[in-house]
């Protein structure tokens, strides 16, 4: 009887191994099942960030390009065949046209007088202080500083008619 019962608990010890490595054996494979998925989920992911900075790379570049093949904008450039007394201003107007300045440079500049204002060195003319409130765009004529009020003539002249008009009225509520 002692017998029976050794070999009735060595089954039951056998069963109870063999059921828990069945147990570690799905442990294992739900674990290795879990790490294959995670690889996969960084490949794709490393795949993903790949792609994306191949794409930022080509729209970098495809930006460039287009920055080297837009016109350049209205600029000055050096006019290396001009003649001494002549203004140095060039307008680019696109990239294989470009036309010179013909008028004659104001004295001790290399501008003339409606280009002076892009002579980098000069100091004795400023841009006309007239802005037109409903456009908001101001007046690009040249004046000379010591000038005051800083108005091109036109503009000047419009300054000097309101004064008197308004020196006008005054007179006129004073008495």
């Amino acid at each position: 009887f002692y017998f029976l019962f050794l070999k009735k608990n060595e089954t039951h010890k056998v069963l109870l191994y063999k059921a828990l490595w069945k147990q570690e054996d799905l442990d294992m494979k739900l674990i290795q099942q879990e790490e294959l998925e995670n690889e996969k989920q960084q490949q794709e992911l490393q795949e993903q960030q790949l792609k994306e900075q191949l794409l930022l790379q080509q729209q970098q570049k495809e930006a460039e390009e287009l920055e080297q093949i837009q016109p350049p904008k209205i600029e000055s450039v050096p006019n290396l065949t001009r003649q001494r007394d002549q203004c140095c201003f060039i307008r680019v107007v696109n990239a294989s046209i470009s036309v010179p300045c013909i008028s004659k440079a104001v004295p001790f500049s290399s501008y003339c007088y409606h280009h002076i204002l892009n002579d980098p060195k000069q100091k004795f003319y400023a841009q006309c202080q007239h802005e037109n409130t409903t456009f908001g765009l101001k007046c690009t004529s040249p004046v000379p500083v010591w000038e005051k009020p800083i108005l091109c003539p036109y503009h000047n002249q419009s300054y000097q008619e309101q004064r008197k008009q308004q020196k006008l009225q005054k007179q006129k509520q004073q008495q």
